[in-house]
Parts: C-alpha cells; structure tokens; sequence
C-alpha cells in the first residue's frame, strides 16, 4: 500500500484507490483524466533539446505531491518531455511521487526507461528504493526483460514489500524461460500470505500451461489441489497451467461470488485476470449489486480484462448508478482505455444529453466530459479547457 501525505486517496495493491479526509475525490479524479491528456500530448512529442537543471527537475516532482492540479499537469509533461534522466530524482521523490502520478511519467518513458532503471538497482542500497525501482520495471512491462536476472537476485533478502513488487514485475514483464519460474514457485510457500498470493498470480500468467514442475509444485502445497488447502490466487495458477481447469474455476466462482467468503478479494482478482465470459458475468453482478460493499474495488480490477464489450458494458451500467464513487471509478476506468472504448461513445453521449437528471450531477457531467474527449482522441479540445 502506498500513501501521499498531500492528497486525499491511499492506493492499494489490489488497484483500488481508498479515500481519506483531505482534498475533494472529485479534484483528485480530475486531476487523473487531466494526466491522461498530458501523457498522451508528451507521447505524441519528441524530447526536449533543452534540458532541465537538477533543481527543476527536483522542483516539477514536488509539484507532484502538492495540491495545485496545474502544477501537477505541467510537472507531469515536462518530466515526460525530459526524458529518462528525470528517473533518479522520481525515484528519490518516495512513493508519494512514484506511486500517485509517477506511473504515467514511466509509460510515457517506456523502453527508454529500463537502462537508467536497470543503473539504479544496481546501486540502490534500501528495501524501500529497491522496491520502488522494481515496481517501475513492472509498469515499463516487457521490454524490461533484461533486468529480470538482477530482480530475482534481490529476492533472498528482501522484506515482503519488495518480494510482493517482485513478484508483480515478474509477472507484468512475463519473462521467457526457466528463471522466473523457478523463482515464483519458491515463493508460493512464502511466510507472508500476500507474497504468496502475487507469486501464484504471476506464475500462472507467465507459466507454459502443462508445466509439470510447476504443477507439482503447486499440488505439495495443497494436498493435490484439496480445497480446504487452495486460496483464489493458487486455483488461478492451477487453471492457467491447465490442470483441472473446470474445478479451479469452481473453486474461484464460489469465492468470487460470496463476498463473505475467506479470500474473496483474491477471487476477484483471479476472476478479472481470467477475463472470460462466465467471470466477466460475476464480476458484472458484483458491480450491480447495490449491497456489495467493495464494488468500486471490482471496478478497478476490470481493467486487467481489456476493453472487451462485456466489460465496456458494466462500465457504463456503473455510470447510470447512484454511487458517485462507482460513476468516477467507471468513468477512469473508461478513459484509461482510450479509443478502444469508442463503441461506447454513443452511449455516453446520450448520458450527458441527459445530464440535467439526478443521476448525473454536474461534477459527473463535468468528469463524463473529459472522459469522451479521452476516448474520442479530442485531446485539443481538453487542453483548451484548462
């Protein structure tokens, strides 16, 4: 978990975001689509040719913990424009910086990211800095593959923070070959259960399913899949490498489905990892069910299923809801996909002809806004507004 001391929200591991006293959420999800539009205009730009002193570089990543959502847009764009050199003092930043908006400052980098990333890892020297540098590989992705021997290096002694980052980069960069791995399964018995948890996610994203060692692995630790020993994230694993698919996705289903159930956010994890028609199905019900209690949490997970109709599809249901939480969460969720949420469009359009009912209030209509001009590529537009 990470925290901003200047803000009003807590980012979780499980992608949800929680809420705290502080600034107003709607300002802080604003601010969020603002973001978007500047990574996209940083994207579309060549690098800068005049280069940031030290102290301005220093100076644009206070900017990002503080409260004025323009400082915060244009420190984004410039670190973005500047180029990898700006990492070392993200990194120094805290997880304030790393975590809030620093993660769309390393999309924005992309490849260019992974040599400097991969020369402060080498000479990091605390748990706390390694593990903010690891989770900067994870969200660089694949092209971070070189680095992979040195993340796994770190693994004996690291604190349960840095072997969860690991574990997440691991699986995000879905390296080829034995190393990772073998890794991951030695993970799967890790003392602290959310290590364990990531390690068996991670597997089963980048395991060759009917990988017998790993299988294996997986059933000594569970006496041979037994359900009073199986968690969500280890029947993931089991499905993804192919053995006895139908019953780990009963197992999974069941705990998705019972929000009282012992691992049930874990099931809710592993459900939107399957992203397949009968998850998406249960992950929708939870999204309409008005007693749920963690529903926006479900939101943010749809993400890992990709801009599939069924999930384009509960993302504006969540619009129309009464929860101004759910509407915002759905709405960023929607924006983040961009274009390939377009078949969408007209749907929201007819939302905010709509506006004026008492579903849609005028900081949704405002938010619902900049969420078409995200995904209709209306990027001037926005800019124009602010």
């Amino acid at each position: 978990m990470t925290r901003d001391s200047d803000t009003d929200v807590i980012k979780q591991g499980d992608g949800a975001v929680r809420r705290r006293t502080g600034m107003k959420s709607v300002g802080y999800h604003m601010l969020c689509i603002l973001v978007a539009v500047v990574v996209a205009l940083a994207g579309c730009s060549t690098p800068s040719e005049n280069h940031l002193s030290d102290r301005e570089i220093s100076r644009l990543v206070s900017d990002l913990n503080g409260e004025e959502s323009d400082k915060t847009v244009v420190a984004i764009y410039k670190l973005i424009r500047e180029g990898p050199s700006v990492l070392p003092m993200l990194i120094d930043g805290g997880a304030g910086s790393l975590h809030l908006f620093g993660d769309d400052i390393i999309r924005g980098l992309g490849p260019s990211a992974v040599d400097p990333l991969m020369r402060l890892l080498e000479s990091a020297r605390s748990a706390e800095r390694k593990e903010l540098i690891v989770s900067a590989m994870g969200i660089v992705g694949p092209p971070c593959s070189p680095a992979v021997e040195m993340i796994i290096e770190e693994i004996n002694t690291a604190p349960p923070d840095l072997r969860i980052a690991i574990c997440r980069a691991l699986g995000s960069i879905m390296p080829q070959g034995d190393l990772a791995i073998d890794a991951l399964v030695g993970m799967l018995e890790d003392p602290a259960a959310t290590v364990a948890g990531e390690a068996a996610i991670a597997l089963g994203r980048i395991a060759t399913p009917g990988d017998q060692e790993a299988i294996d692995a997986i059933l000594a630790i569970t006496n041979q899949g037994s359900p009073d020993s199986l968690t969500p994230e280890l029947a993931f694993a089991l499905h993804q490498l192919g053995w006895s698919r139908h019953d780990m996705f009963d197992f999974i289903s069941s705990k998705g489905r019972d929000h009282q159930a012992r691992g049930h956010l874990g099931a809710v994890r592993a459900l939107a990892e399957l992203a397949n028609c009968e998850s998406l199905r249960i992950l929708g019900d939870l999204v309409r069910d008005p007693v749920y209690p963690t529903r926006t949490c479900v939101i943010y997970q749809l993400e890992l299923c990709g801009p599939q109709p069924e999930v384009l599809h509960i993302l504006v249901e969540a619009v129309q809801s009464e929860d101004n939480d759910l509407q915002f969460a759905a709405l960023l969720k929607l924006s983040s996909f961009g274009p390939s949420a377009r078949p969408v469009l007209p749907e929201l359009y007819a939302l905010r002809r709509g506006s004026e009912n008492e579903i849609i209030d005028a900081d949704t209509a405002d938010f619902l806004d900049r969420a078409i001009i995200l995904i209709s590529q209306n990027i001037k537009g926005s800019m124009d507004q602010h």
